[in-house]
């Protein structure tokens, strides 16, 4: 498979974006074409990988990973440590459509409205508003924008809305070192063209907040009940305590849009243990295909559950709308319904952490 320059950002966290950029670069100039992997989102193998989540059980698949990383759910907290030594090949033609969708979303979500701005300050004013010795004084502001507009640029695909809310703060740099950058005469036309400059720009982003607020109220009161809350609360009701290792059945992959009303309520993947986040428990193993899980036999279920008791784990939980309706003989074996929802949980033994190898 091939992959755009995009791709690569799924080595690094966004902490450390800066000097991602400046390593994919150097990569890609060093090496242009080289040898592909398939890599998914979670759960990559691979003989290239430094050290790719450990594959526990191959029907069903239970991808294990409770070290070295800390965090609620690890293999999502530290992408470049899983991901290390992942080889990635250089896909001109999609990369320069990752370029026409990015250089589209920042016309339309801040470039054109500054752009129509500037041409209405300059045919006012009648003079070039935005002086080069001021532009080079602000660069504090405006460095910092730009380069952080670059790297969005070229390491995420803006198409998606979940990755929009990464460079607006840059937005709100740049239009802060314009602001300071404005040097015009003293006079009426000149005060009126930066009023007509700063009123089109707030009313543009006012309209723009809400916009995106109605759809966010609009969400929230679509919303199912709180599962993620109840799923937190229920652990500690039958004994999960803080810090406890839990296990996830059934994963993101399954998780279709919604339609309601008029409305496409669609459950991210980052909301689906929440749950875990709230409850204060890390998340150590998954069992990804819920489908396959139910289908095989009880004493291979029960085998994983043993593997699964070996290593700390002290429940398993089958988060909410994974699309997939567990089957009813799942009470016989001992899953417990969490509230009225879709959620269930299979409260394992409690086993030492060192008897990891003991099973």
């Amino acid at each position: 498979m091939e992959y755009p320059l995009c791709q690569f950002f799924s080595l690094f966290p966004y902490h450390q974006l800066f000097p991602s950029l400046l390593k994919c670069i150097v990569s890609l100039l060093e090496k242009s074409v080289c040898t592909a992997g398939a890599y998914p989102c979670i759960h990559a193998q691979g003989k290239e990988l430094k050290h790719p989540e450990r594959l526990t059980n191959s029907d069903p698949a239970v991808f294990e990973f409770a070290e070295p990383i800390e965090g609620t759910y690890p293999i999502w907290y530290d992408r470049s440590y899983w991901l290390e030594g992942a080889i990635f090949k250089f896909n001109r033609d999609k990369q320069l459509q990752v370029f026409v969708i990015n250089s589209l979303m920042y016309i339309a979500n801040f470039g054109g409205i500054l752009i129509f701005a500037s041409i209405l300050l300059f045919l006012i004013s009648r003079q070039i508003p935005f002086s080069p010795n001021r532009l080079i004084l602000n660069y504090l502001l405006l460095v910092p924008a730009l380069a952080g507009f670059l790297c969005y640029f070229l390491g995420t695909n803006l198409g998606d809305p979940n990755e929009r809310r990464y460079y607006f703060p840059f937005v709100l740099l740049l239009f802060a070192g314009l602001i300071c950058s404005i040097c015009l005469k003293n006079g009426f036309k000149e005060r009126l063209a930066v009023a007509s400059w700063m009123g089109v720009i707030t009313t543009f982003f006012l309209w723009y907040l809400w916009i995106e607020s109605s759809w966010d109220i609009k969400q929230i009161s679509l919303s199912p009940p709180p599962y993620n809350w109840q799923i937190s609360k229920y652990l500690h009701t039958v004994g999960i305590q803080s810090g406890d290792r839990v296990a996830q059945l059934g994963f993101i992959d399954q998780v279709k849009p919604k339609i309601v009303g008029h409305f496409k309520i669609t459950i991210p993947g980052y909301m689906i243990y929440y749950w875990a986040h709230l409850a204060k428990v890390k998340i150590v193993a998954d069992i990804p295909d819920q489908k396959r899980f139910w289908s095989v036999k009880r004493a291979k279920r029960e085998s994983v559950m043993r593997m699964l008791a070996s290593i700390g784990v002290k429940a398993i939980v089958i988060s909410p709308g994974s699309g997939f309706t567990v089957p009813s003989f799942a009470s016989e074996e001992g899953w417990q319904r969490i509230a009225d929802g879709d959620s269930f949980i299979y409260r394992l033994p409690i086993k030492p952490v060192n008897d990891r190898h003991s099973s």
